[in-house]
């Protein structure tokens, strides 16, 4: 089928209704799998996503086990910032979906091509939960591996930022699975090489750490508004990959220089020499981002006792002033 011709079928699904229970109101999105829609559940009256498998690829049977794969994990995996799978089915014409959760929002990715870069607060609200996310997955013995900007929802929910996982579909179990090793033997590369782990590319035995490198691929892209490594070429890229990140400061000067580090120890060559855990990864970058605000507390607090010396004086309140108060409600403690 070629692009136009799924375009066209993706259009005729529009107001047809799946499963007798989900009516289709618009595509909301379009990938080389398939493509995902927004449809309404009849009965209950709730907005719902709805992933359906390109009628071109239906008849590739390891396709088909993927796409069921993805199901049944994301129907598993209960996390508040992992997109849940809340049903499986397939119409009497032969086309596979699956039903999920429905967040309003766009994809980081399309965040970052509209505002080019996000502030250092910003990307640790987005990162936490997918480092929480992330955490249990691993713990249950899954690794995503592919991990990028398209694979994140961020939305909002009465007034808060929601951020969601997406797409378990190429997941791999650490544990030995025969089911799923036939779908993912050794030497097999699937997923996104711009955010690749060196090993991934390789098509070696990944470990949890190759999420991790992917996931600091996307915090550093966030950061900076490109990726440490791209090139068209997958050699010339995968070099680039084993060599250390480029800085982040020299890019973006809002930026600590404490990061410079994080970055080089998550995107090291060897997956031994990076974070154990994507919880490490996120304390390293918060650290950073504590260390930076201290830094220009202090000299804002410098900057005012050459101002004020009166205001600086060392049995002055540390409540006086704005500054005072600030210092108090960061770091809790006396100056």
């Amino acid at each position: 089928m070629t692009r136009s011709g799924a375009v066209e079928f993706y259009k005729s699904l529009i107001g047809q209704t799946l499963g007798n229970t989900y009516q289709v109101e618009k595509v909301i999105g379009t990938g080389g799998m398939g493509a995902v829609f927004l449809a309404k559940h009849l009965t209950l009256g709730n907005s719902v996503a709805i992933k359906v498998l390109s009628p071109a690829l239906t008849s590739d049977p390891s396709l088909v086990k993927r796409f069921q794969r993805e199901a049944q994990v994301g129907g598993q995996l209960a996390h508040p910032n992992i997109a849940r799978v809340q049903d499986f089915g397939k119409t009497p014409d032969g086309l596979l979906f699956m039903v999920m959760e429905y967040v309003p929002g766009e994809t980081l990715a399309a965040r970052l091509a509209r505002a080019g870069k996000l502030s250092l607060s910003e990307c640790l609200l987005i990162l936490e939960p997918l480092c929480d996310a992330l955490a249990m997955a691993h713990g249950r013995g899954l690794l995503h591996r592919d991990l990028k900007p398209a694979n994140v929802i961020v939305g909002e929910l009465d007034g808060r930022q929601i951020v969601k996982l997406l797409d378990f579909g190429i997941v791999k179990l650490l544990q030995s699975d025969e089911s799923v090793s036939q779908l993912t033997a050794v030497g097999q590369v699937f997923g996104t090489p711009l955010y690749m782990a060196p090993e991934h590319l390789m098509g070696l035995t990944l470990t949890p750490q190759a999420d991790l490198y992917s996931l600091a691929v996307m915090a550093y892209e966030t950061l900076v508004g490109q990726p440490p490594a791209q090139h068209d070429d997958l050699r010339k890229m995968l070099e680039l990959k084993m060599k250390p990140p480029p800085p982040v400061t020299p890019q973006v000067a809002a930026l600590p220089t404490a990061l410079d580090a994080v970055f080089a120890k998550a995107l090291a060559p060897n997956p031994q020499e990076r974070y154990a855990t994507a919880g490490e990864f996120f304390l390293a970058v918060q650290a950073a981002h504590k260390q930076k605000t201290q830094e220009m507390l202090s000299a804002a607090f410098a900057k005012q006792a050459a101002a004020d010396p009166a205001e600086a004086a060392p049995d002055a309140p540390l409540a006086k002033g704005w500054l005072g108060g600030l210092w108090s409600k960061v770091f809790g403690g006396k100056r």
